[in-house]
């Protein structure tokens, strides 16, 4: 088996994997833990900048340590001007969704300060087949993404530690 056909497999794998471990968070058979390598940037879930939601942000820079706690919220690591670093975070209001506790979720060692508020963004719901035909401008072959406007509890959390 080629190295390329085994690195598929295996992303199969951690994605089918993910799914279980989404699907039982969700029925409460399991914690919702926190999970780095989120690559899209907020640019993606608000249609203005990021500034004039959290002005904190105006001239912070982005650390690249992002991630999800469960499928409902995500974050985004940055320096604040200041040489604090912060955790920007969304997190889609949502029926059985306790956001408070998937943002306590972001700071492995606890969280130390929060802010936050009700603002409107976009959410995506990704349904993907395990085998798909790509097309060449397929971004993500095998998936549909259904993208909705959403009401997101977004802020600003310091972790502790």
């Amino acid at each position: 088996m080629s190295t390329h056909i085994a690195s598929r497999r295996a992303r199969r794998i951690a994605l089918v994997v993910a799914l279980c471990a989404a699907a039982f968070a969700a029925l409460g058979k399991e914690p919702v833990k926190r999970q780095l390598g989120v690559r899209q940037g907020p640019e993606k879930v608000f249609d203005v900048p990021i500034a004039d939601i959290v002005p904190a942000l105006a001239s912070a820079k982005p650390t690249g340590v992002n991630g999800r706690v469960g499928g409902e919220l995500v974050f985004w690591g940055y320096n604040l001007a200041d040489g604090r670093k912060t955790n920007l975070f969304a997190c889609a209001l949502v029926a059985d969704v306790d956001c408070a506790a998937r943002v306590h979720a972001v700071c492995p060692a606890g969280v130390k300060q929060q802010e936050s508020r009700e603002v409107s963004g976009k959410m995506v719901h990704r349904v993907c087949r395990p085998v798909a035909t790509a097309q060449p401008s397929a971004a993500r072959p095998g998936c549909d993404d259904d993208e909705n406007a959403a009401n997101l509890l977004v802020g600003l959390v310091e972790c502790g530690g």
